[in-house]
């Protein structure tokens, strides 16, 4: 059974932290059925920057919370004298637990499947956390699990993933080592170059109508053989219904590699790695240029206008 909501145990700051701590311990949790770990996920990310932990003008800056309740939370700090010393224990203990879980799970492409929602909810919180000196020490490891992701994962964890790369780089910088043949930075160009490289590939699948896609149960569908023929979001129709009798659907997501919206948010973290590291990558820039312009030139045949 999945715990009180945390909102119930926000105006203590110490007990909130650690029902944080034991909602992120669910989630690691391979007894924790499916639905309990999104509740689980969806109570962390609610209540995300209310961490008493995290230094008062952080949650300030980084909380979506009403001006209210940061006042009371604010004070609360203040006249308990909550000392901030345990933020890296916190810390410690929930990258560590959501990097493993996103590291050791599978991709999922299906919008609507439980674990599909909580890697995304996961994504979302780790891109959350405040870039100080604390998160330093797990850039490179975070930024490592990110470009597999991109690689592997799907469109919408892919968008948050280029999210959190774009957010490190910007902050920490990480040193671009050129004795190092593949650091995450040339990986991350050459993985550019390669989705680049094979779009005029995929040209003619990308402009083809979009099947509809019906069968009597999402069991029925060939996941792998639907993935290699769609770009965007796809909706998969099936002739069950709900209590009311509405018609249900799923959403299947397209890979990171073949997504259009990844494909045009790309070349902006080139041109931040570029501005970052000019003199080390650019002989990549140079070449991942002509590939842009190729892209810009290409059409759909006639039968496609």
């Amino acid at each position: 059974m999945a715990p009180p909501p945390m909102s119930s145990l926000l105006p203590d700051p110490i007990a909130h932290i650690n029902t944080f701590c034991s909602y992120v311990t669910m989630l690691a949790d391979l007894g924790s059925k499916d639905e309990i770990k999104l509740r689980a996920a969806q109570e962390l990310s609610e209540n995300f920057e209310a961490s008493a932990l995290v230094p008062f003008p952080l949650i300030v800056k980084c909380s979506n919370l009403g001006l209210r309740y940061i006042n009371r939370l604010g004070s609360q700090i203040a006249r308990n004298r909550v000392k901030f010393s345990e933020y890296p224990t916190f810390l410690d203990h929930s990258m560590k637990k959501f990097l493993k879980i996103l590291q050791d799970g599978e991709p999922l492409f299906i919008g609507e499947y439980n674990i599909q929602q909580v890697r995304k909810l996961i994504l979302e919180m780790i891109h959350r956390f405040p870039s100080n000196d604390h998160l330093r020490p797990y850039v490179k490891h975070i930024l490592t699990l990110m470009l597999k992701l991109l690689e592997t994962d799907n469109e919408e964890n892919a968008l948050v993933c280029l999210r959190i790369i774009n957010e490190l780089h910007r902050h920490f910088r990480p040193t671009f080592n050129p004795e190092v043949r593949f650091s995450n930075i040339q990986h991350f160009l050459n993985f550019v170059k390669t989705i680049y490289r094979e779009l005029p590939n995929h040209l003619s699948n990308i402009f083809e109508p979009r099947p509809n896609y019906r069968v009597a149960d999402l069991s029925e569908i060939n996941v792998e053989q639907i993935l290699t023929k769609i770009y965007s979001i796809t909706p998969i129709y099936t002739d069950q219904t709900t209590t009311n009798g509405a018609a249900i659907h799923y959403n299947m997501i397209p890979r990171a590699v073949n997504s259009m919206k990844v494909l045009q948010e790309l070349p902006i973290i080139v041109v931040l790695m570029y501005t970052l590291y000019k003199q080390n990558v650019h002989n990549d820039v140079m070449e991942f240029i002509p590939l842009v312009m190729t892209t810009i030139t290409l059409q759909p045949s006639a039968a496609h206008r």
